[in-house]
């Protein structure tokens, strides 16, 4: 990371095998009315589709375009490799399957003058099905993980290139959660920490039960990472009562059939699905 004054923000976007979404954010970005230079740094992780040649027909389309690849699989690398090529003071980090509104950019960087990382609006409701419209994250304040401490979503995330100096690498051992490992280890090192609502991202959720499952699986299955990792800095089990109770308001909302159950069954389960075989896995007791 050479942040050189040439550029003031720096877009990181990993991507693997991301078609036909990766088009549709790329696009997003040549819609971004901005009023000073940027760099958008898209990185291939080691994709088997057309996402690389997909994203290579933006070469000419967006500011100082760089087309990188990173052949090892996993998201912490390619942030990593995208990060050693930035240039800018301001490093935003998007996902390859959302679509950032037309002033995202220019928000999220006018937040990172006053804040070291920020975080922006997740809107659900756009890009989703009905039932895939679950809010990701609280968008009021600061999101707490785990009722440890403040972190934000990798999907809306944008920091100063400084104070990334200063966090390290994210962590290439963890497959998932990889930003709310970041975000904690900022603010463990006294990083100031904001939200810019006006900076929104039209983020896409699973779009049925089946892919639910899969993805809370992987949010569970972190979880239990996470706890080996913080426990001794103040992580704490949840309580049984806590565990029970939000699958109990999901399976009465399934018997008066109300709302998306289906796919609101398929997260909880898969969270408790993940952890189950997490902490079986690793021998650690964390439900």
């Amino acid at each position: 990371m050479t942040a050189d004054g040439s550029v003031r923000v720096s877009v990181i976007l990993p991507v693997r095998n991301g078609e036909p979404d990766l088009r549709k954010q790329l696009e997003a970005l040549e819609r971004q009315a901005c009023s000073f230079p940027w760099e958008v740094i898209v990185i291939d992780n080691g994709s088997t589709d057309a996402s690389a040649a997909t994203a290579a027909e933006f070469a000419n389309r967006l500011p100082d375009f760089q087309l990188l690849r990173e052949e090892t699989p996993g998201k912490s690398r390619a942030l990593n490799t995208g990060i050693a090529a930035a240039r800018g003071s301001h490093l935003i980090f998007v996902d390859a399957d959302d679509e950032a509104d037309e002033e995202y950019v220019e928000k999220m960087s006018e937040a990172l003058e006053q804040y070291d990382v920020v975080g922006g609006f997740i809107d659900t409701t756009t890009l989703n099905p009905w039932c895939a419209r679950k809010e990701l994250a609280a968008n009021d304040g600061l999101p707490v993980y785990h009722g440890f401490r403040p972190a934000l979503p990798g999907c809306v995330l944008g920091t100063r290139a400084a104070v990334c100096e200063k966090v390290g690498p994210f962590d290439v051992t963890l497959m998932c959660a990889e930003d709310i490992d970041y975000t904690w280890r900022a603010f463990a090192l006294g990083a100031s920490f904001g939200r810019q609502h006006d900076a929104v991202m039209h983020v896409r959720r699973p779009p049925n039960a089946r892919a639910a499952f899969k993805k809370s699986r992987s949010y569970g299955r972190s979880a239990v990472w996470l706890y080996e990792r913080y426990r001794s800095e103040g992580l704490q089990r949840r309580s049984l009562r806590n565990v029970a109770g939000p699958m109990r308001w999901t399976v009465a909302r399934a018997v008066r059939r109300e709302g998306p159950w289906g796919w609101g069954i398929a997260w909880e389960l898969g969270t408790i699905v993940g952890r189950t075989q997490e902490c079986i896995r690793r021998r650690v007791y964390f439900p």
